[in-house]
């Protein structure tokens, strides 16, 4: 499994979700172009400690990031007609937020 960010613009948001990759142990793809230049402080102070311990990957852009995407793309909103307790994940998705 995955988590993919699409476009992301708040350097502390992508700090928290890199913190929670790392607990996880589940890779992070960042879609840009982002709100933030990459090396902006509020990544690393969201991020703390755990910045070393998930596997990051920037793309360029969306066709960049669909020509390497491998399983099923799972796009997660609040206004999904499937509340998330009646989804089944599968081992290879990819969820995007964004």
């Amino acid at each position: 499994m995955r988590v993919a960010l699409y476009q992301p613009d708040i350097a502390g948001n992508v700090g928290a979700v890199m913190r929670t990759c790392a607990c996880l142990g589940v890779p992070l793809d960042l879609i840009e172009p982002m709100g933030f230049q990459w090396d902006d402080k509020r990544v690393a102070r969201a991020a703390m400690d755990y910045i070393d311990h998930v596997s990051v990957t920037r793309h360029a852009d969306w066709d960049a990031f669909q020509a390497q995407a491998r399983g099923r793309l799972v796009l997660l909103t609040t206004r999904g007609a499937t509340p998330l307790h009646d989804f089944s994940f599968e081992r290879d998705d990819v969820l995007l937020f964004g």
